[in-house]
């Protein structure tokens, strides 16, 4: 079953553990999995939308990879609105969970990103918008989020010579350089299109030991959204 569309709802704070209930009760029913940034681009949010900061038309760029995907920004932050109207895409500040809903109603909206950046509380406004929309099974739902601290990785590894490159270090088909500061977690919830992995909890613990989607980059993780929407073929193996 393909979802009818897919609501992305991102912190650039971590969870430290809140009491976000709802939010584990999404991970434990859903996939979860680690999410790179390039070194070279500072902007979280741009990269999570697949968009290429070297464009001079940064909307042209947007339809060039994601063709008719419609989206709508939701964000209290100055920077991010410009970046939607850059997009030409629907945008608004933060309203109630009501308002949400309403705009993520809109028939004509494929994909609804819900930026928490300079909003007040976020955990608790997220846990409360992922109760909601629990309640819609036909929604791709998606939790992200900046990891607290970085992920460390062996000095030595022996199997780096025998497995292929992955895709979460790979940007059109060349390798790029990895921020190794900052990383994200995410988890994703839409029974039909996205398998379950055993993560139990909203937790970078429990998520880089038990998830199932390990890790992506950033260039790509719209697009796997896009292809799980029905909307492009996916990126990768």
């Amino acid at each position: 079953m393909i979802p009818t569309k897919a609501v992305i709802l991102y912190s650039p704070t971590p969870s430290n553990d809140n009491n976000i209930h709802n939010v584990d009760t999404l991970t434990e029913q859903g996939c979860s999995g680690l999410v790179s940034l390039e070194s070279q681009n500072p902007t979280i949010i741009e990269q999570l939308l697949g968009i290429d900061i070297h464009s001079n038309n940064k909307k042209t760029s947007f339809v060039s990879r994601f063709n008719t995907m419609s989206l709508a920004i939701v964000s209290n932050s100055y920077s991010t609105q410009l970046l939607a109207q850059s997009l030409g895409c629907l945008y608004s500040k933060i309203p109630s969970i009501t308002d949400i809903m309403d705009i993520v109603s809109d028939d004509h909206l494929d994909c609804i990103f819900v930026d928490t950046t300079d909003y007040t509380q976020p955990w608790s406004f997220i846990n409360d918008l992922v109760a909601v929309l629990m309640k819609c099974p036909d929604i791709l739902k998606c939790v992200i989020s900046v990891i607290p601290s970085p992920i460390t990785t062996p000095t030595t590894e022996w199997w780096k010579d025998i497995v292929p490159v992955q895709s979460n270090t790979v940007k059109e088909g060349i390798t790029v350089s990895i921020d190794k500061k900052t990383s994200l977690m995410a988890s994703y919830l839409h029974h039909g299109s996205v398998r379950r992995d055993t993560v139990k909890q909203y937790r970078v613990s429990d998520i880089c030991t038990h998830g199932g989607n390990k890790s992506i980059l950033a260039w790509h993780f719209l697009l796997e959204i896009s292809h799980k929407l029905g909307l492009l073929p996916k990126y990768g193996a």
